[in-house]
Protein backbone atom coordinates (compact mmCIF):
# COMPACT_ATOMS: atom_id res chain seq x y z
CA UNK A 1 0.00 0.00 0.00
CA UNK A 2 1.40 3.39 -0.95
CA UNK A 3 2.38 5.56 1.98
CA UNK A 4 0.11 8.57 2.60
CA UNK A 5 2.10 11.81 2.91
CA UNK A 6 1.28 14.80 5.12
CA UNK A 7 2.04 17.89 3.06
CA UNK A 8 0.86 20.55 5.52
CA UNK A 9 -2.83 20.39 4.60
CA UNK A 10 -3.90 17.87 7.30
CA UNK A 11 -4.13 14.94 4.89
CA UNK A 12 -6.65 12.33 6.03
CA UNK A 13 -4.86 9.12 7.03
CA UNK A 14 -1.37 10.66 6.73
CA UNK A 15 1.42 8.28 7.73
CA UNK A 16 4.61 10.17 6.94
CA UNK A 17 6.23 13.50 6.20
CA UNK A 18 8.37 11.99 3.41
CA UNK A 19 8.13 9.79 0.35
CA UNK A 20 10.50 7.02 -0.63
CA UNK A 21 11.77 9.36 -3.38
CA UNK A 22 12.65 11.97 -0.73
CA UNK A 23 14.60 9.34 1.25
CA UNK A 24 16.29 8.06 -1.91
CA UNK A 25 17.55 11.56 -2.72
CA UNK A 26 18.45 12.38 0.88
CA UNK A 27 20.56 9.25 1.30
CA UNK A 28 22.10 9.39 -2.19
CA UNK A 29 23.28 12.94 -1.46
CA UNK A 30 24.98 11.66 1.70
CA UNK A 31 26.42 8.47 0.19
CA UNK A 32 24.36 6.32 2.57
CA UNK A 33 24.55 3.16 0.48
CA UNK A 34 22.54 1.11 2.98
CA UNK A 35 19.35 2.83 1.82
CA UNK A 36 20.12 2.31 -1.88
CA UNK A 37 20.64 -1.41 -1.21
CA UNK A 38 16.99 -1.88 -0.19
CA UNK A 39 15.43 -3.70 -3.11
CA UNK A 40 11.82 -2.54 -3.04
CA UNK A 41 9.84 0.60 -2.34
CA UNK A 42 7.48 -1.52 -0.20
CA UNK A 43 10.34 -2.31 2.18
CA UNK A 44 11.42 1.34 2.19
CA UNK A 45 7.88 2.42 3.03
CA UNK A 46 7.89 -0.01 5.95
CA UNK A 47 11.08 1.55 7.30
CA UNK A 48 9.60 5.03 6.85
CA UNK A 49 6.51 3.95 8.80
CA UNK A 50 8.77 2.63 11.59
CA UNK A 51 10.61 5.96 11.62
CA UNK A 52 7.33 7.84 11.89
CA UNK A 53 6.08 5.59 14.69
CA UNK A 54 9.28 6.29 16.62
CA UNK A 55 9.05 10.04 15.99
CA UNK A 56 5.36 10.33 16.87
CA UNK A 57 5.51 8.20 20.02
CA UNK A 58 8.74 9.59 21.43
CA UNK A 59 8.27 13.30 20.76
CA UNK A 60 4.53 13.92 21.09
CA UNK A 61 3.91 16.64 23.65
CA UNK A 62 7.44 18.00 23.39
CA UNK A 63 7.00 20.17 20.27
CA UNK A 64 6.60 23.92 20.40
CA UNK A 65 3.15 25.15 19.41
CA UNK A 66 0.00 23.10 18.93
CA UNK A 67 -1.40 20.83 16.27
CA UNK A 68 -3.46 22.69 13.65
CA UNK A 69 -6.51 20.45 14.18
CA UNK A 70 -7.45 17.95 16.84
CA UNK A 71 -8.20 15.27 14.25
CA UNK A 72 -4.96 15.34 12.24
CA UNK A 73 -3.09 12.05 12.35
CA UNK A 74 0.43 13.39 12.88
CA UNK A 75 2.00 16.03 15.14
CA UNK A 76 2.74 18.35 12.21
CA UNK A 77 1.67 20.77 10.84
CA UNK A 78 1.58 23.05 13.90
CA UNK A 79 0.52 26.54 14.96
CA UNK A 80 2.87 28.70 16.98
CA UNK A 81 6.20 26.91 16.56
CA UNK A 82 8.61 29.79 17.11
CA UNK A 83 12.18 29.38 15.93
CA UNK A 84 14.24 31.19 18.55
CA UNK A 85 17.37 31.86 16.51
CA UNK A 86 15.55 33.44 13.53
CA UNK A 87 13.85 36.83 13.31
CA UNK A 88 12.33 38.85 10.52
CA UNK A 89 13.65 42.26 11.48
CA UNK A 90 12.43 42.67 15.06
CA UNK A 91 9.63 40.12 14.70
CA UNK A 92 9.93 36.51 15.92
CA UNK A 93 9.81 33.83 13.21
CA UNK A 94 7.17 31.11 13.36
CA UNK A 95 7.02 28.05 11.12
CA UNK A 96 4.00 28.61 8.85
CA UNK A 97 1.02 26.50 9.95
CA UNK A 98 0.92 24.64 6.61
CA UNK A 99 4.61 23.69 6.39
CA UNK A 100 6.39 20.47 7.30
CA UNK A 101 9.94 21.67 8.08
CA UNK A 102 12.75 20.20 6.00
CA UNK A 103 14.67 19.35 9.18
CA UNK A 104 11.75 17.18 10.29
CA UNK A 105 11.69 15.44 6.93
CA UNK A 106 15.45 14.85 7.21
CA UNK A 107 14.92 13.24 10.62
CA UNK A 108 12.39 10.81 9.16
CA UNK A 109 14.90 9.85 6.45
CA UNK A 110 17.63 9.34 9.06
CA UNK A 111 15.39 7.27 11.34
CA UNK A 112 14.25 5.17 8.36
CA UNK A 113 17.88 4.27 7.69
CA UNK A 114 18.42 3.46 11.38
CA UNK A 115 15.35 1.20 11.16
CA UNK A 116 17.07 -0.83 8.42
CA UNK A 117 19.75 -1.77 10.97
CA UNK A 118 17.24 -2.88 13.59
CA UNK A 119 14.37 -1.90 15.83
CA UNK A 120 14.47 1.83 16.68
CA UNK A 121 13.00 1.51 20.16
CA UNK A 122 14.17 -1.83 21.58
CA UNK A 123 13.35 -3.20 24.98
CA UNK A 124 16.63 -2.58 26.78
CA UNK A 125 18.16 -4.26 29.75
CA UNK A 126 20.75 -2.95 32.11
CA UNK A 127 24.32 -3.66 31.03
CA UNK A 128 26.10 -6.48 32.80
CA UNK A 129 29.47 -5.98 34.45
CA UNK A 130 29.56 -9.17 36.55
CA UNK A 131 27.06 -11.86 37.67
CA UNK A 132 27.86 -14.82 39.90
CA UNK A 133 26.61 -18.24 38.80
CA UNK A 134 28.56 -20.88 40.65
CA UNK A 135 32.16 -19.88 40.12
CA UNK A 136 31.11 -17.29 37.50
CA UNK A 137 30.21 -13.71 38.49
CA UNK A 138 28.29 -10.91 36.64
CA UNK A 139 27.83 -7.29 37.83
CA UNK A 140 25.20 -5.02 36.27
CA UNK A 141 26.34 -1.61 35.12
CA UNK A 142 24.12 1.01 36.85
CA UNK A 143 25.21 3.65 34.31
CA UNK A 144 24.56 1.76 31.10
CA UNK A 145 22.37 3.57 28.57
CA UNK A 146 18.69 2.84 28.96
CA UNK A 147 17.69 3.86 25.45
CA UNK A 148 19.27 4.27 22.03
CA UNK A 149 20.70 7.68 21.18
CA UNK A 150 20.44 9.34 17.78
CA UNK A 151 22.61 12.51 17.87
CA UNK A 152 21.64 13.64 14.36
CA UNK A 153 17.99 13.54 15.40
CA UNK A 154 18.88 15.74 18.40
CA UNK A 155 20.57 18.24 16.15
CA UNK A 156 17.78 18.53 13.62
CA UNK A 157 14.90 18.68 16.11
CA UNK A 158 16.34 20.89 18.85
CA UNK A 159 14.89 24.12 17.39
CA UNK A 160 11.34 22.69 17.33
CA UNK A 161 11.30 21.38 20.91
CA UNK A 162 10.30 22.97 24.19
CA UNK A 163 13.23 23.41 26.59
CA UNK A 164 11.57 21.47 29.41
CA UNK A 165 14.26 21.37 32.09
CA UNK A 166 15.38 25.00 31.83
CA UNK A 167 19.05 24.06 31.61
CA UNK A 168 19.38 24.89 27.93
CA UNK A 169 20.22 21.24 27.31
CA UNK A 170 17.78 18.52 26.55
CA UNK A 171 17.84 14.84 25.87
CA UNK A 172 15.80 13.71 22.92
CA UNK A 173 16.14 10.03 23.65
CA UNK A 174 13.29 7.63 24.26
CA UNK A 175 11.16 8.50 27.30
Amino acid sequence: MTIIIEDGTQVVGAESYVTTDFCDTYHANRNNTGWAAIASSTLKEGYIRQAMAYLETNFRGRWKGTRVTSVQMLDWPRWGCQIDDVTLGQVAYYIPYNVIPLQLQNVVAELALFAVAGFLDPNLQQGIITKKVGPLAVTYDPYSPQSPRYPIVNGYLRIFMTAGNGSGRMSLSRT
